[in-house]
């Protein structure tokens, strides 16, 4: 069993390595990313020196695109959706292991991947902008807390993907979805803006969704920003178990009309 995932892992990060001209794109992107939201901030900054926390604000912003890429995305659910789509999923289901690990160990090779030839290079390039910011608040202790914040919104992520994809049986297509997924991980999540700067009224609404325990939190932790709630990690935790059950639910549903569906 343990070689077989084993072989959706190495086959995920082979696949992405074969693509690298990709990668070279998504390096430029991020780059360009980085840059407009450094200067943003910066005149900002400037025009604006009543704003608190600017240093806080931009290490946000700077180290924001960079998280995004060691998180599940689209890949994640577009190696069982098309599966589904197109009936392939039957054969999936025969083997003696859950979906659930081979969409994980595909989806670790992809973040493997993602770390060495993405991640890596644009801390690089980030690191010019770094340079320039007051690191100290960046602690051990800060480290830590980032790193189980940063395991737990992997697994949120990664989870709430995983449903999306089971979605694809009864819609026939998980575009839409995604793109839905995307515009509340933008607004709630705190992708563009940090959550600390939104009004009183929408932190509270954000504050125990499970969007930004899967963006803001972790990054928050490392950047001293303010924590929307007192409790972020629990906050995850919940949201882990919810989306988990809610996928045991589903996985039941997909083998049972697997045989009426996709193809």
């Amino acid at each position: 069993m343990i070689k077989s995932i084993s072989g959706y892992f190495f086959a995920a990060f082979r696949t992405r390595y074969y693509y690298r001209l990709n990668t070279v794109f998504q390096l430029i992107g991020v780059g360009v990313i980085i840059l407009i939201q450094y200067f943003i901030w910066i005149n900002i900054e400037n025009g604006n020196p009543n704003v608190s926390n600017n240093i806080e604000i931009i290490l946000y912003v700077i180290l924001t695109p960079i998280l995004m890429r060691m998180l599940p995305s689209h890949s994640t659910v577009q190696f069982l959706a098309t599966k589904i789509i197109d009936g392939r999923i039957t054969t999936l289901l025969l083997k003696p292991i859950p979906l659930f690990l081979i969409n994980m160990a595909n989806e670790l090779g992809t973040i493997l991947y993602k770390i060495i030839f993405i991640t890596l290079p644009t801390l690089l390039i980030g690191g010019i902008f770094l340079n320039e910011l007051d690191l100290s608040i960046i602690t051990f202790e800060r480290i830590l807390f980032f790193s189980f914040a940063y395991l737990n919104s992997f697994i949120l992520a990664f989870l709430i993907l995983q449903l999306i994809s089971y979605l694809a049986i009864f819609t026939g297509n998980y575009w839409g979805i995604m793109e839905f997924y995307d515009a509340l991980l933008i607004i709630f999540g705190g992708i563009l803006i940090p959550i600390a700067l939104y009004p009183d009224w929408l932190q509270e609404i954000t504050s125990f969704l499970p969007f930004q325990a899967i963006i803001s939190t972790p990054i928050s932790y490392l950047t001293n920003s303010t924590l929307n709630t007192s409790t972020p990690i629990i906050i995850q935790i919940i949201w882990i178990i919810i989306f988990a059950l809610i996928n045991i639910i589903a996985s039941k549903l997909i083998s049972k009309n697997s045989l009426f569906f996709g193809g």
